[in-house]
């Protein structure tokens, strides 16, 4: 369209001059009447278009923000969802290794079981007694379990004296508590 419009423009001189044939003259008077009457319509509907399209680029930028706020918040919850159940699992291991119960006629401390025997024989038998029960001799490790463990009376524990050195059963050095 702009290129009729520019050769209507070069073509008006020479009209008004006399030179040329005036079905030209309105050719070019229609060409550039059309234009100018489509381009007022076409043009406001452009601008309308424009707006919308910016409207719809300002919600689409918006929608994006919550997204992105949405997703982050989703993350964060799902961080705090897996930290709270690898605790929990924690929580539970702990729970049931704590309420192992005891065979009858043990008693509990901590995380441990232990039996008095009514017998009193040497170290070497109440070893044996003891790993026929599935236990051992008592390796103390805390005061509280020294504690604990004074409470009984006459009982064998697994330290021994071996070469002037005193170690507990399973060659661990003794460390007084």
């Amino acid at each position: 369209m702009e290129s009729k419009v520019n050769w209507c423009q070069q073509l008006s001189p020479q009209i008004f001059s006399g030179g040329r044939d005036p079905t030209e003259l309105l050719q070019c008077l229609f060409y550039w009447l059309s234009s100018l009457a489509c381009g007022i319509p076409v043009s406001a509907e452009r601008d309308q278009l424009q707006i919308s399209l910016n409207t719809r680029t300002t919600e689409r930028d918006q929608l994006q923000n919550i997204l992105n706020t949405r997703t982050t918040e989703r993350d964060q919850l799902q961080n705090n969802l897996n930290t709270r159940t690898t605790e929990r699992d924690q929580l539970q291991t702990r729970l049931r290794f704590y309420e192992k119960p005891c065979l009858d006629g043990w008693w509990k401390f901590g995380t441990s079981c232990y039996y008095v025997s009514s017998t009193m024989d040497s170290s070497g038998a109440g070893q044996k007694e003891c790993r026929t029960m599935g236990g051992e001799l008592v390796i103390i490790n805390s005061r509280e379990e020294q504690i604990f463990i004074h409470g009984f009376k006459n009982v064998w524990i697994g330290k021994y004296k071996e070469d002037g050195i005193w170690e507990w059963v399973g060659k661990t050095p003794f460390k007084p508590t």
